[in-house]
């Protein structure tokens, strides 16, 4: 029902206003009529009111009033009456005034006729009009909100319907690789290796963050885990979990060490279905898979190259879409999720090569710069330069306090782009903070504060005085 009431209280308020409209524009076309009908009058009773014959006057008044006005006076030039209508009734009158002259231009003017006319059946009329017009479309319109509540409703089911089919076919997706290394781990008779027994719970890791990950969307959190994570590593334990699920595919490496942004967990579940794919395709051919790091000044290239059947031209443009799939029971989520996840990154997937002797993938990530360091106690100020730093491919890291930078302070080199805030917690100056750093040898060092610059003209030592807006 409640629902239902702002829809209604939109219909009645719109109805008042036309109701209003509709009395007004009655109102106008009632004063065109009745000026017309007062025009005709004046000229009936000009001759008796020049000649002072005010009894026709008063019968010819008399006789217009009945049908036409509520009342009727004629007036001399001192507006003295001279002769009048009877009078009716009415709570809401108008007037119209008239002069008669000695001439049939009113040039010299002789009297007056006021004629009075009421609008109390105008508001009567426009009101049973719109109380017909009401009966009518007021139910049509109650059948309508209804129809389109339904329709509403419908369409939200359908997108929750929809959502819990791809939400189900990603996770059924994305633990198959896991599990099928468990079943292969468990059909062994023979009691397991140490190095099993590591990969046999890698795999139920695995399988836990990727229900976590699903529990965590299912229940609308967020979940920021973009950071910079080597690359190598990534490749690495997922291959251990590859080896034992495909125990018959050569895997050739030509890795470089290099770190990239990304979450690990959704890299990892994207390098596994690459490689499901890539082995699927080799199903009667030599199984071999080539795995490859290329880097240039801009660009981190990781290509995945297998021997399969190729894909045919045709399906190119359309492998990544919604529920398009090569596979005969495929569901088409793999790459999708794969082109979608990678697009949060700044990275994409672009298949390079395909023919009859096999396939190549190659899938490209920003390359990170030197990274940069900012001491603010701000959250908000972190947030918005974490947030800038991404958009920009910046290697930037955040610390609440000079305490927490210490952690990772002897690790970095004495050239390390430093940004330090002006006023830290508990009372700490961000000055004090940069002349301890200058002193340890420290050469890149920045203030940001809202001060004016002219402070820190003492710090002869520092790169720049900026503002707390990111300078990248």
């Amino acid at each position: 029902m409640k629902k239902i009431l702002p829809p209604i209280c939109i219909y009645i308020f719109f109805n008042i206003i036309l109701y209003v409209f509709m009395v007004i524009s009655f109102a106008i076309l009632e004063r065109e009529q009745k000026d017309q009908i007062a025009d005709a009058t004046t000229r009936l009773i000009r001759e008796s009111f020049l000649i002072t014959d005010f009894r026709s006057v008063t019968r010819d008044i008399e006789r217009v009033k009945s049908n036409n006005f509520t009342k009727i006076i004629a007036l001399n030039s001192k507006n003295n009456i001279l002769a009048q209508s009877s009078a009716d009734e009415g709570y809401i009158n108008l007037k119209i005034k008239k002069s008669i002259g000695t001439d049939r231009f009113s040039k010299n003017v002789k009297g007056h006729v006021l004629f009075y006319f009421s609008l109390d059946h105008l508001f009567l009329l426009t009101f049973k009009i719109l109380l017909g017009s009401t009966l009518i479309t007021m139910p049509l319109s109650l059948i309508s909100l209804r129809y389109l509540k339904k329709k509403q409703w419908e369409k939200i089911e359908n997108e929750k319907n929809f959502m819990l089919v791809n939400f189900t076919k990603q996770l059924s997706h994305d633990i198959r690789s896991p599990i099928a290394a468990l079943h292969n781990l468990a059909n062994t008779d023979k009691t397991l290796t140490i190095d099993e027994m590591i990969i046999f719970k890698k795999s139920l890791t695995r399988i836990d963050k990727i229900a976590n990950t699903y529990l965590d969307l299912s229940r609308n959190v967020s979940i920021k885990a973009y950071d910079i994570y080597s690359l190598n590593l990534i490749i690495e334990e997922i291959l251990i979990e590859k080896k034992i699920e495909f125990p018959d595919l050569s895997i050739i490496l030509d890795l470089k060490e290099c770190n990239i942004y990304c979450n690990p967990d959704g890299l990892k579940r994207i390098l596994s279905n690459l490689i499901n794919n890539s082995y699927e395709s080799m199903l009667n051919r030599e199984k071999i898979i080539s795995i490859s790091i290329i880097e240039n000044a801009s660009i981190i290239t990781l290509q995945i190259s297998d021997k399969g059947k190729g894909i045919p031209s045709h399906v190119i443009s359309k492998i990544g879409k919604e529920s398009f799939s090569t596979k005969i029971k495929g569901n088409g989520v793999g790459l999708l999720h794969a082109v979608q996840e990678l697009k949060e990154w700044n990275s994409t997937l672009k298949i390079s090569q395909t023919s009859r002797s096999g396939t190549s993938i190659e899938i490209y990530f920003p390359q990170i710069k030197n990274c940069t360091y900012l001491i603010d106690d701000d959250e908000l100020v972190r947030l918005t330069w974490e947030s800038k730093a991404f958009k920009n491919n910046v290697n930037l890291k955040t610390f609440k306090s000079y305490q927490d930078f210490l952690s990772i302070k002897n690790d970095l080199s004495k050239d390390s782009i430093i940004y330090v805030d002006s006023e830290l917690e508990d009372e700490i100056k961000g000055e004090e903070v940069a002349t301890l750093l200058n002193n340890e040898g420290f050469t890149n060092i920045s203030i940001t504060s809202g001060h004016p610059k002219e402070i820190f003209q003492n710090l002869t030592f520092l790169k720049k005085i900026i503002s707390k807006t990111p300078p990248f």
